[in-house]
């Protein structure tokens, strides 16, 4: 499965994110596989009220430039994602996150028949969206369909949507994904982990698999380091942070210091308003 990483602080950060090839080994003596690195990595974080982003697709090689362009970049929200591809073939169009106007949408996990999924999605997609999207993914199909489930105060497309509307929008967005399975008999659950932003707020929501988050509150302590997390093949790390401030991370893995982390309720979302204040609610 994908690996998601979400961060928003009390303030901007530099946050290093370094890509390591790593070789995973699975199978009995008789059946050996091996696997080598991921099949994309991306990372989208927002400047002066925009949205940007850098991804790749990523075979059998190490990437630098990821660990050039985050540590020069300051942000309070950053979302980075790791694939291995499940859906669509290995390309820039299929690798994530997913940017359309000033919103960062990622998601880990598989629509189960999704060629018959495909197919609803596009008929309840509004014409501008459908030539918006430029790979074959579900992710991709899922993003277009939860920003035609939006209702904003303004421009969609400039984020001026507020958290509740958001949240609203993700839970209408969920209602329809589970008619689309029940008109399609798909029997399988899906499998749908999302983060979403605007740049003003951050929104998780967890359908099937863990995910995870940790709550820094801050410290007056001066020896405290940056946040610092390893997970399977990426390294993340805060530089020059203040110890003092508040920041919250959403991850798809907990790291080695388990007793951190908190689960993220299955079937439910959670809510990062702009002033870090946290709600849950019941998704799908």
């Amino acid at each position: 499965m994908s690996r998601l990483f979400g961060f928003f602080g009390d303030e901007p950060v530099n946050l290093s994110c370094e890509h390591r090839p790593e070789t995973i080994t699975t199978g009995s003596e008789d059946e050996m596989q091996i696997f080598s690195n991921s099949d994309g990595w991306g990372i989208g974080f927002f400047r002066n009220e925009s949205s940007f982003l850098f991804k790749k697709p990523l075979k059998k090689k190490n990437s630098r430039d990821f660990t050039t362009i985050s540590e020069i970049v300051s942000s309070r929200i950053f979302i980075s994602h790791l694939r291995f591809a499940s859906i669509g073939e290995v390309k820039e169009a299929n690798t994530q996150p997913f940017r359309w106007g000033n919103w960062l949408f990622a998601h880990s996990g598989t629509i189960q028949q999704f060629r018959k999924v495909k197919s609803r999605i596009i008929r309840k997609l509004p014409i501008a969206y459908k030539k918006q999207i430029g790979g074959n993914t579900d992710s991709e199909y899922c993003f277009y369909l939860f920003l035609s489930m939006l209702r904003g105060e303004g421009g969609i497309k400039k984020g001026e949507s507020s958290v509740s509307a958001s949240v609203e929008g993700l839970k209408n967005f969920g209602n329809v994904m589970k008619e689309i399975f029940n008109e399609a008999e798909i029997q399988k659950e899906p499998v749908m982990n999302l983060l979403i932003s605007n740049g003003k707020y951050l929104l998780a929501a967890r359908y099937g698999e863990p995910l995870y988050y940790y709550v820094h509150e801050g410290s007056r302590d001066d020896s405290i380091p940056g946040f610092h997390f390893s997970e399977t093949n990426v390294e993340f790390k805060t530089i020059n942070q203040d110890p003092s401030k508040r920041f919250i991370v959403i991850s798809t893995n907990k790291n080695n210091d388990g007793n951190i982390w908190k689960e993220i309720p299955d079937r439910n979302v959670m809510a990062i308003a702009p002033d870090m204040k946290i709600e849950l609610s019941s998704w799908i």
